[in-house]
């Protein structure tokens, strides 16, 4: 007996939406708390889908990062070197990052992990 392929998925068209975040939050690494700037972006995407003739828009993945500006050396320090760390905005906000790079004395680049904060 044959076996026939049912349904065929082909990536159309991706759109997506992109949302920006400017102003104070704190890092949480290892216990401690540092207030940094922060300047972070988040785009989500939408995937039109063909199937079975039908074609359908389907939510794909977010991802966010940007840079934190921290105070002084030591923030910087133990940003660039903290793992999984967490980010609390103002309003409540709070999603997990790494470090990606960045100096001691310059802006830090983040990568988020999961959910954008924002």
């Amino acid at each position: 007996m044959a076996l026939r392929r049912m349904a065929t998925s082909v990536n159309e068209e991706q759109t997506g939406t992109m949302r920006t975040y400017q102003g104070r939050a704190t890092v949480i690494v290892e216990g401690a708390e540092y207030e940094v700037d922060a300047d972070l972006w988040s785009e989500s995407g939408h995937v039109r889908v063909a199937a079975m003739g039908d074609v359908s828009s389907v939510k794909g993945l977010a991802s966010w990062g940007g840079t934190l500006d921290a105070n002084h050396e030591e923030a910087c320090w133990n940003i660039l070197n903290g793992g999984v760390m967490r980010l609390q905005l103002r309003d409540g906000g709070e999603g997990e990052f790494l470090a990606s790079g960045g100096t001691l004395g310059g802006p830090v680049r983040i990568t988020g992990n999961g959910e954008p904060p924002f």
